[in-house]
This record gives C-alpha cells, sequence and structure tokens, in this order.
C-alpha cells in the first residue's frame, strides 16, 4: 500500500513538475525564439519589400516621367529650333534698310537638318540614360545599401 501511494505520489509529482517545466520551458523558448525570429524576419522582409516597391515605382516612375520629359524638352528644343530658324528670315525682311539692302539673312537647309540629326542623336544618347537609370536606380535609391555600403566611392572626389 505505502509503495503504491508513493509511487503514484512520485509519478503524479513527476508527471506535475515535468509538465510545468516542460509548459514554461516551451513558453520561455518560444517567446524567446518569436522575438528572435521576428526581429530577423521582419527586418529582411521589410528591406527586400521596400526594395521591391521602391524599385518598381523607381521604375514606373522614371518610365513614365523621363519619356515625358525627354518628349517634352525635344519638342521645346524643335520649336525654339523651328522659331530660330524662322525668325532671321524674317528680321532680314525687317531689317532691310539702304545700308543692309543687299543682304541677305538665311539659315540653309543643310544646317537644319545637321540641326535634327543632332537631335536624334540626342534623343538616343536620353533613351541610353533612361535605360543607365532604371538599371542604377536602386544603386542611386540606397537599397543595396546593405551590400555596398560605404563602399560605394565618392565620384567627385573618388575617396571612400
Amino acid at each position: 500500500m505505502l509503495t503504491a501511494v508513493i509511487t503514484r505520489f512520485a509519478t503524479q509529482m513527476i508527471a506535475t513538475i515535468i509538465t510545468r517545466f516542460t509548459t514554461n520551458v516551451i513558453a520561455v523558448v518560444i517567446a524567446r525564439l518569436t522575438a528572435n525570429m521576428i526581429a530577423m524576419i521582419v527586418p529582411g522582409l521589410t528591406a527586400n519589400v521596400i526594395a521591391m516597391i521602391v524599385t518598381g515605382l523607381a521604375a514606373n516612375v522614371i518610365a513614365v516621367i523621363v519619356p515625358r520629359l525627354t518628349a517634352n524638352v525635344i519638342a521645346m528644343i524643335i520649336t525654339r529650333l523651328s522659331v530660330v530658324a524662322a525668325a532671321p528670315r524674317v528680321r532680314g525682311a525687317v531689317m532691310a534698310a539702304p545700308t543692309v539692302a543687299g543682304m541677305a539673312i538665311s539659315i540653309s537647309a543643310s544646317a537644319v537638318a545637321t540641326a535634327f540629326t543632332a537631335m536624334a542623336t540626342t534623343a538616343s544618347t536620353i533613351g541610353s540614360a533612361t535605360a543607365s537609370v532604371t538599371t542604377s536606380a536602386a544603386t542611386i535609391l540606397g537599397i543595396g545599401a546593405g551590400t555596398t555600403g560605404y563602399r560605394v566611392w565618392d565620384q567627385n572626389n573618388g575617396s571612400r
């Protein structure tokens, strides 16, 4: 009888102690693990999400702004060039006076064609620059800070 009581008491005590101990240890481990996992996962997730959003945003914004800007700038330049090309002829006509009666002011067609060729080349260069900016947007916006960090060179003087 005494053996049965001691055995039952010991069994229940051991069961209770193990259960309590296990519960407390599990609670502590899970809490610590959760805190550590969150501390590890959230910054990584945040960095990746921010990188993804900013890159997507940057790419989309650049994709929208640069072509529009390019188109507007080229349109403005062409308009200005057209006005400048047309203006001397008008001035030549207006300036007609005895002292400049024989002077013909005009811009040759070849000069205008050369200017338009130069603008087409500029547009191509701007297109290449747009691609370059899109490619380097992540670096420009500091997305790669974790991998590049202080190793990014100052382009002004080449120092770190």
